[in-house]
């Protein structure tokens, strides 16, 4: 059994002085090392990215630096929709704008406009040629931050708009 401790013990110290084995193992190591570096730097962060609550695009100081919006309401005094959706001291509408009026939402601060489409032609014609759309029906809700116009398209209650709010801004 010494015999072959001794044979073992000759072995090892021959590797260990021999330049080309010194040379793997400094190479392996590095390699080990670069390795390790190019995982926790670039591979490692992009498997657990910072969520980011329904927020599709992030950006860097573009339109989502954006600290004010607008959401306008265009009705008429005729309209039966409007008026139990807009002018209705009950109304889904006057409900979001007594809470969220001049309010932060997600950093931005709201501010509810209401339109008279018949009383306020001008402006409903100026809100349709300076964001490129056209209001052909009563009543309609437009969010306007920055560069963006977006439509509400659903019932106008305060559940809805809440939600079209904190999803929007």
């Amino acid at each position: 059994m010494s015999e072959m401790m001794t044979n073992a013990k000759h072995t090892v110290m021959q590797a260990v002085t021999n330049k080309k084995f010194l040379i793997i193992i400094f190479l392996l190591t590095l390699f080990i090392a670069l390795a390790f570096w190019v995982y926790t730097t670039y591979i490692a962060p992009k498997l657990n990215p910072e969520y980011k609550d329904n927020k599709e695009f992030i950006g860097d100081g573009g339109e989502d630096a954006v600290t004010n919006a607008n959401i306008y309401a265009f009705y008429t005094d005729w309209c039966p929709h409007c008026k139990t959706n807009i002018i209705s001291a009950d109304s889904g509408w006057k409900k979001t704008m007594d809470k969220y009026n001049g309010q932060k939402i997600n950093g931005v601060t709201v501010t509810f406009v209401e339109v008279n489409g018949e009383k306020e032609d001008s402006t409903l014609q100026n809100f349709e040629s300076d964001h490129s759309v056209n209001i052909t029906g009563f009543p309609t809700i437009y969010l306007v931050k920055g560069n963006s116009v977006i439509e509400f398209d659903s019932d106008i209650t305060q559940d809805n708009l809440t939600n079209f709010l904190n999803t929007a801004l």
